[in-house]
């Protein structure tokens, strides 16, 4: 567990087969994973593209409690702000555990 919370979040994930086209219509719908999870999330930083339209990436850094969440995950915090989970571990040190991950978040041109 974190000693400190900042906010809340839910995890979703697509359980696709894996020899499914992600393009095809019909996807199926998010399954929530995990709902109401202490986190922090860091400010995040930015990556301006304008070549070919604007584009910015935002990135920051998640702590978490333990919930399962995994890369390629959907994770949404307690401002409404959906994020993409990158990466993510368990950590377990000095009396604490928790998952710390990175979080992507892409705007305009794709």
């Amino acid at each position: 567990m974190i000693p400190l919370a900042t906010s809340t979040i839910t995890v979703s994930r697509v359980e696709a087969p894996a020899n499914t086209d992600p393009y095809d219509p019909g996807q199926p719908a998010p399954t929530t994973i995990a709902t109401g999870v202490r986190a922090v999330v860091s400010p995040p930083t930015a990556d301006a593209t304008l070549s070919g339209g604007n584009k910015v990436v935002y990135a920051a850094r998640l702590r978490c409690d333990p919930c399962g969440v995994a890369a390629g995950d959907t994770v949404a915090d307690s401002t409404g702000i959906t994020w993409i989970c990158l990466w993510a571990r368990r950590v377990t040190a000095v009396g604490l555990d928790f998952i710390e991950g990175q979080l992507r978040m892409v705007e305009g041109a794709t």
